[in-house]
């Protein structure tokens, strides 16, 4: 189901999460809590108190993960978050450009921390471990997509400057649903945001 949590507290893995990255022997689209998939797991716990949902009837496995199920190799997805939210640590199984068009916010990864305004986005490879913390109210908006279908993007998690374009072209994408039509204008925006990242560079935002 959309944005549901699979197999939370599953001890069916026999690895331990290494640099980030979850198991390759674990279902994907899970979340790994408790040993030996994720040693950590008080801090798991730690994020799951704190965190507020957007609606308070839904509940959290409503509002973890995004569907990776569709056939399409790019989509885009919008959220609405409030001020301190906190997104436990989770993974996807793309490729992300996690971008907010409003507001500010930490990305968290094994490669660093990030302040990341509007002007900027960080590019998260796929099955790379991370939290968000929503640190003013928050227009999330976030691109996926199949590493398979563009090789030649980049290959660290980086902060990456965006671009007028690159901005309006998310705004854009958000509205389109995740099975558009191929061959159409939607299929064209979203080619154009891959143009778009493959040229951007990284810059510095550590904190």
């Amino acid at each position: 189901d959309p944005g549901r949590i699979y197999e939370v507290g599953s001890q069916s893995c026999s690895s331990r999460i290494i640099d980030g990255r979850p198991p390759s022997n674990c279902r994907r689209g899970a979340i790994f809590t408790g040993s030996p998939c994720f040693p950590y797991f008080d801090i798991f716990l730690k994020y799951i108190s704190k965190m507020t949902l957007v609606n308070k009837h839904e509940s959290l496995d409503e509002v973890e993960f995004m569907p990776l199920d569709t056939p399409r190799a790019i989509v885009a997805r919008s959220l609405e978050w409030p001020e301190n939210f906190e997104r436990a640590p989770h993974y996807h199984d793309r490729c992300q450009l996690v971008y907010c068009s409003e507001g500010v916010m930490n990305v968290t990864a094994p490669a660093g921390t990030w302040v990341v305004p509007p002007q900027r986005a960080v590019w998260m490879l796929a099955n790379i471990v991370h939290t968000i913390m929503a640190k003013t109210n928050l227009s999330f908006r976030s691109i996926y997509i199949d590493p398979s279908a563009a090789p030649w993007l980049p290959t660290e998690c980086c902060v990456v400057g965006v671009s007028t374009l690159l901005r309006s072209l998310i705004l854009e994408a958000v509205e389109i649903p995740l099975n558009y039509q191929l061959g159409g204008r939607e299929e064209r925006i979203m080619n154009l945001i891959l143009d778009e990242i493959a040229g951007i560079t990284a810059i510095a935002g550590d904190l």
